[in-house]
């Protein structure tokens, strides 16, 4: 292999930016000795001319990019937030399934912007759309924030009436379904905030010195305990970190009871000032600097209730319901953030779930189990009580699982919420009725059959003596009118494409069944509702998936 400068630079851009290093990498004294050994005849570049290497490298990736992102319709997330510097940033990202069958997300932008007004997002987002030459979006996943609304709003105004939209945006804005479990659960945690400050209160006591973790782990030791995984605490504004602390004080609950056998265990300590402490608490001071607050709060008459002694085996009781009833909530975030697969075919399934645990907890005989219930359920209802509240795309994405289709709402309306016959008909037509407009647009709109330009089924929007007058003197050859019947049989068939599809039998109900994999084999046999497939499986229920096991 013969020597070349030029290969040298763009391998060592690609390096920089593969492995995260900083330009000046390239005049470290270290690098340039380990050059002059490997290759004496190349001198590296500096700082400078490698980051405009490194810019080049992105401008020919991004031209790429370009040419696949203009023949696919994205499904669009964008998330924002505000740093520690007071800075706001926006991570704009285009989601799609490629021809090939396998789900893409690319982020198009990761920018400041100048504040997260509705109007100044939606001039961000339609800038960068111009930019990447995107004039196909099916959906915009966000938040609940209101400035949200506003950017959903501005984007249907500006592109509302573009030929490659589809349905004039009618399904464009779709909720963060991580958002939504997020604000169910706080509203239950805020009912039994009492019996989690015990625990809370507990593990602290723990974590707050060396010489009170090693006697815990004699406790654990005597009671046989085979765990070496420290108790951890929660982040009050991360409700699944809590789920984690209740989960593993659970794992130690015999350990805990021992200890506060103990007669020289005595814990009395405020919520309101283990808040104020909790910075303090990984320090080896923790505790104390918690009941050094408390005293000389208690001085001054001032702070919440107190939580007095470690938890009560009631206390134990809910934490073991609650920890439980967590899980469903965890593992449906979990699922719903899946970045690396198709996830909006689960939402259904999973709202069900979550909804049934919902209704089974508000049955049990505990006022305070009951009043978090009853919160609970009533913001779940606030978003997903009514079926006109759920973006109906959602809907068609179980449709569009070989696995489910219109048979699993009927089942879902009759057997898991028990409602009558009508009720599941008018339900169900209402989302089959849906789903069909849906593939019409498709019908007419797909060059590939010809009939961009026809109405599906060989409508006109015309009315009968208008017809009558074309007809006339119109003196068409019979070949003409034949093709002309041709089409309309062709369209005809067409829809009835989709009733054939939702005609057919569900496919396997493994767990290990690959949607995409089955469309892509099934493709030539369904070319439109495949097509459909492609873009509604592309759906992104939270706008960033990391983002959103953070913020759970």
């Amino acid at each position: 292999m013969t020597f070349s400068a030029d290969a040298c630079k763009r391998a060592l851009a690609k390096m920089i930016i593969i492995d995260e290093l900083p330009f000046s990498f390239v005049e470290g004294e270290g690098f340039k000795q380990f050059i002059e050994v490997v290759q004496p005849m190349w001198k590296p570049p500096g700082r400078l001319v490698m980051a405009k290497n490194c810019m080049l490298i992105y401008g020919e990736q991004k031209m790429a990019l370009k040419q696949i992102v203009k023949h696919q319709r994205l499904c669009l997330t964008t998330d924002t937030w505000t740093s520690v510097q007071n800075l706001n940033y926006m991570c704009f990202t285009g989601h799609f399934i490629d021809d090939n069958w396998k789900y893409q997300k690319k982020i198009l932008n990761f920018c400041v912007v100048p504040n997260h007004k509705g109007d100044t997002l939606g001039r961000m987002v339609e800038q960068c759309l111009l930019d990447w030459g995107i004039d196909k979006f099916l959906t915009v996943t966000v938040d609940n924030a209101s400035s949200n609304s506003l950017l959903i709003a501005y984007l249907e105004r500006k592109t509302k009436h573009r030929k490659t939209t589809i349905l004039s945006h009618e399904f464009l804005h779709v909720r963060c379904s991580a958002h939504i479990l997020n604000l169910i659960v706080r509203e239950g945690l805020q009912e039994i905030d009492d019996p989690i400050g015990r625990v809370r209160n507990i593990v602290r006591y723990v974590r707050s010195s060396p010489s009170r973790m090693a006697e815990f782990w004699s406790c654990v030791e005597k009671e046989g305990i085979i765990c070496r995984l420290k108790p951890c605490l929660d982040v009050s504004t991360r409700w699944n970190y809590t789920y984690f602390m209740l989960e593993r004080a659970l794992t130690y609950q015999k350990a805990f009871d021992r200890l506060c056998d103990d007669l020289s265990f005595k814990l009395n300590v405020r919520e309101e000032e283990i808040d104020e402490a909790f910075d303090d608490i990984d320090g080896f001071e923790g505790m104390g600097r918690i009941i050094e607050i408390e005293k000389r709060k208690k001085k001054r008459g001032r702070g919440r209730k107190e939580n007095v002694g470690p938890p009560t085996s009631s206390d134990w009781e809910k934490i073991k319901l609650y920890v439980k009833f967590l899980r469903v909530f965890y593992l449906a975030t979990l699922k719903f953030s899946g970045s690396l697969y198709v996830t909006c075919n689960v939402f259904f399934d999973e709202m069900m779930l979550i909804q049934q645990d919902i209704v089974k907890l508000c049955e049990i005989d505990d006022s305070e189990l009951y009043d978090m219930a009853l919160g609970m359920r009533e913001k779940f209802d606030k978003y997903w009580g009514d079926f006109d509240k759920i973006n109906q795309m959602l809907m068609f994405a179980v449709v569009l699982d070989p696995q489910c289709k219109i048979g699993f709402f009927e089942y879902c309306f009759r057997n898991t919420l028990g409602y009558d016959k009508m009720v599941v008909g008018e339900l169900t037509d209402n989302i089959t009725n849906g789903i069909t407009r849906l593939f019409e647009w498709y019908v007419k709109n797909n060059a590939n059959l010809n009939v961009r330009n026809q109405e599906v089924g060989g409508s006109s929007d015309k009315g009968d003596l208008d017809g009558v007058e074309m007809e006339i003197g119109s003196h068409k050859s019979l070949k003409s009118q034949f093709k002309m019947h041709m089409q309309k049989e062709t369209n005809m068939a067409c829809k009835s494409e989709l009733e054939k599809y939702l005609a057919e039998a569900s496919d396997d109900d493994s767990e290990k069944f690959d949607v995409l994999r089955w469309w892509k084999l099934n493709s030539s046999k369904y070319p439109i509702v495949s097509q459909m497939a492609q873009d509604v499986l592309a759906i992104r229920l939270p706008p960033n998936p990391l983002l959103a096991r953070a913020d759970v």
